[in-house]
Order: structure tokens, then sequence, then C-alpha cells
């Protein structure tokens, strides 16, 4: 996988890689000095885009990002059915050698994961009967899907209720994941890609994706183990980064009416009234 999954960017951030002054090298999500240089960005691209001047030292490559993710064999006492370690790199900030390696930074990645998965999160998974690989899964789909921390617990309540009664998940970033596997996603989902044939896409296969679709965060892995108590089964955006949830398909119908379909309308409206007044 590229650096920037590996450092779990996955929300949108990019991922930079500082020298500092001490000889350590640190791996952000933000320039931390003069130095800093842009790594990788996160949509799947195996590309280096320098952002500013280049740092000194060696730069793990995308062949050794990609075979050092890999090594599944470091989270089998947790998951050991995991090929890769897809969800299991904890998004953090980390400080290491200059000489630090992408194994090293994996490492390190993955221990911070086992760190932050603690034995009351899961005992929490235990009890409604998920797996540790299930816990991450459902944990990666919240943290794709919505960026506020107020609202993990309720977009995990959605999804937790729709696997207790059968329902699909019908969840958008597991479709962009699976078509980010096969290099078919260009930065804009469409209808036809929702027929996609991927065990990954929640529309055509029921229950969950067969495993992580990003980089769970801890307030993300306490929402799955700890969804909110509601009736929620569907949500939609409100395109200011938050979301409105209800529980009835029809409720739902009427907020995507006001949120999307009307929200849209009014902005052409606006757009084509505003190059109308221009000179």
């Amino acid at each position: 996988m590229l650096l920037a999954l590996l450092a779990a960017a996955a929300q949108g951030a990019e991922v930079y890689r500082s020298n500092n002054p001490d000889g350590t090298v640190t791996y952000s999500d933000r320039p931390t000095n003069a130095n800093s240089e842009l790594v990788t960005s996160v949509q799947g691209e195996r590309h280096n885009a320098p952002a500013g001047p280049r740092a000194a030292g060696p730069r793990p490559s995308a062949a050794q990002q990609a075979a050092a993710a890999r090594n599944a064999a470091l989270v089998h006492d947790l998951d050991p059915d995991a090929k890769d370690l897809e969800g299991y790199l904890f998004p953090e900030t980390y400080s290491l050698s200059h000489k630090a390696d992408a194994t090293t930074l994996v490492a390190a990645m993955v221990d911070r994961f086992h760190k932050m998965l603690t034995p009351e999160l899961r005992d929490a998974a235990a009890a409604r009967q998920l797996t540790v690989r299930q816990l991450v899964t459902l944990a990666s789909i919240v943290e794709k899907e919505t960026a506020k921390a107020d609202e993990r617990p309720l977009v995990a309540s959605v999804y937790t209720n729709r696997l207790r009664i059968g329902m699909p998940l019908q969840c958008d970033p597991t479709v962009i994941f699976a078509l980010l596997r096969v290099g078919r996603y260009n930065g804009n989902l469409r209808r036809d890609d929702l027929q996609f044939d991927s065990p990954y896409n929640t529309y055509r296969y029921p229950g969950m994706p067969p495993g992580p679709i990003a980089a769970p965060g801890a307030a993300s892995l306490r929402a799955a183990a700890n969804p909110a108590s509601t009736e929620y089964l569907y949500f939609v955006s409100r395109n200011d980064g938050s979301h409105v949830f209800s529980p009835t398909l029809s409720e739902h119908n009427r907020n995507v009416q006001t949120f999307q379909v009307e929200y849209f309308r009014q902005k052409r409206l606006q757009e084509r009234r505003a190059a109308a007044a221009k000179p």
C-alpha cells in the first residue's frame, strides 16, 4: 500500500516526511518544518510529489512500502486471517531515526495499534460477537464515512442495526476501496460502479466486507465497539461535513430531497445567476 495508507491519512490528509534537528524523521499529515517533503497522497496514486526542499536521507520506496505492508504475521495474534496489514497501521505521527526503513515504520504503526486495541475494546467487541477483524472492518467504515467525532457512534449504530436485521450495508466507501484495488477509481463514484463485482462491494454482497478498507483511529474503534443505541438505518450528508440520520426510508427520502436534490438545485441556480450577472 501507499505510505499514505501506511500512515492512515485515509481521511483526505497527505503524508509528509520531515528531517528534524535531532536526527529523527517525522511522518505526519502536515509539514512540520521547512524541509518537509510530501511523500505521497491518499487516493492510490503511486507517485511522489515534492513539497518544498527535498529532505535528506533515504526514503522508503513504493516497493518497500508495499512489501512491508504485506507482513501480515505482525497481526496474526489478533487476526489469524489477515493477508496484509490493511486496517492495522495506526494513524498517528511517528518520529523515527533518519535511517529507519519501511519495515521499521510499519512495525511501529502495528505496535501502536496493538496498544490502542485495549482489552476493554476487545471485550466490548466480543460482547457483540465481533472478531477483531470484524471490529476493525466496521471501524474502518466508520472512519471513512465521517470525520466528526460526535457522529462516529451514530454511523456505527446505522451499520450495526443493518447487520442485525440483515439489511445490506450499501456503503459507498467500500465500493471506492474495491475500485481502488484494481485501479479503477478516478475520484468520482458513478451509479454503474455500485454494480462492480467485488466482495468489498456492500451493495452487491450482504454483511461486512472481507476486511478493513482503511486505517481506523481510536475514536472509530471505540465507536465500532460501543455504537450509540439508536434505531437509525440511514444517513445523508448535509454538505457541510455533517450528516442527518433517520430510522425510516420515508424520512430518509425526505432528507435526501432536502439536503441533496434541493441543495444542488439551488446551488446550480445561484451559479447560473452569478454567471449571468457578470459583464
